[in-house]
């Protein structure tokens, strides 16, 4: 399933601040780049082993969310002083909240209290109801705990509002904070 993870995007501008992640300054990546740790390929592989999709539902419900999401995540540490506090620990902490959540649901038939019908027909629903639920469930926290900024070209700096924009433009810089 690696097939999805090969397009290559073009990158912009590259700008004079050097990515020093010693320093806590990290490049902004696409999600190909984000998605490819072996980690994260073993969470994915089970990710399909649980979906019964064909790859077009596959790639347009449930990897364009998750692209769009390991965008927004970017690198940061789910927070400062648990087992998901390393860099793109919020990422493998979503995926391994996703793979539990969707384990989770396989034990029920929803809606509860309906027919075998109505839960055989509305299964796909169900569970993409739950993906994307445990997917956005930790979104909050990078308002509440993080201060982001991002380097502009000409070495500006200025701090990046998630309410403002999903993701940070590809190509640039950042360093994270907690609040």
């Amino acid at each position: 399933m690696r097939i999805f993870f090969n397009n290559k995007k073009p990158k912009i501008m590259k700008q004079s601040i050097a990515v020093n992640e010693k320093k806590g300054i990290f490049e902004v990546l696409y999600a190909n780049s984000l998605l490819s740790s072996s980690k994260l390929q073993m969470n994915l592989d089970e990710l399909i082993k649980l979906l019964s999709v064909t790859l077009a539902e596959l790639e347009e419900c449930y990897f364009n969310p998750l692209h769009h999401y390991a965008e927004y995540v970017q690198r940061l540490p789910c927070v400062d002083h648990d087992q998901y506090a390393y860099s793109g620990g919020f990422l493998d902490y979503s995926m391994d909240l996703i793979v539990a959540a969707l384990k989770y649901r396989r034990a029920y038939l929803l809606p509860l209290g309906s027919d075998a019908e109505t839960c055989y027909k509305e299964e796909g629903i169900w569970t993409l109801a739950v993906f994307l639920a445990s997917l956005f469930q930790e979104c909050w926290k990078i308002s509440a705990y993080y201060r982001v900024e991002v380097f502009l070209p000409k070495k500006f700096c200025r701090r990046w509002e998630p309410s403002i924009g999903m993701t940070m433009p590809q190509g640039l810089n950042y360093s994270y904070s907690f609040q």
